[in-house]
């Protein structure tokens, strides 16, 4: 039993290149750009979110303890207590949507989903530009992308 399996083993033959492996691979690094573009652009979204809620949540207590200084300082005094309840549920919001939604997370995995996607693509890249003979077995190259497309499409923040 043991002499049949070594012979099947004999016989098995890499399998070659051809121009459909070659469109799949293009498919799959295609694929792969598109992701890594939209990833970059959600990215850049959350960023922008993250960086307004968080510079609310750090001007207004200021704005708040600036007019109270300023209040303190004056002959006549102002009743502000109004808009500093205003200016407190202002800061209160958005430092719960920054925690609830929490932008800076989601910026920051967009970001590593977008650098993933792109090695994904200069990977394939490398491996179209060398000559067929050259390259790793097509089967094993082919399964080796295909599993990582699919792992990265997984495992990556969604879009």
């Amino acid at each position: 039993m043991l002499d049949v399996e070594e012979d099947e083993d004999e016989k098995a033959v890499e399998m070659s290149w051809s121009d459909l492996i070659e469109e799949r691979l293009i498919y799959i690094s295609e694929e792969a750009k598109d992701k890594s573009v939209k990833h970059d652009s959600h990215s850049k979204c959350k960023k922008k979110l993250y960086y307004t809620t968080s510079s609310f949540s750090i001007i207004i207590p200021f704005i708040i303890t600036f007019i109270n200084a300023i209040n303190e300082t004056q002959y006549y005094k102002q009743n502000f207590e109004l808009m500093n309840i205003i200016l407190i549920m202002i800061s209160g919001i958005t430092n719960a949507l920054n925690t609830f939604f929490n932008f800076g997370k989601k910026e920051s995995d967009h970001n590593i989903a977008s650098i993933r996607y792109n090695e994904l693509v200069i990977e394939i890249e490398t491996i179209l530009i060398i000559k067929r003979r050259y390259r790793t077995p097509a089967d094993v190259t082919l399964k080796h992308f295909t599993n990582q497309i699919e792992s990265l499409n997984k495992f990556s923040i969604g879009l």
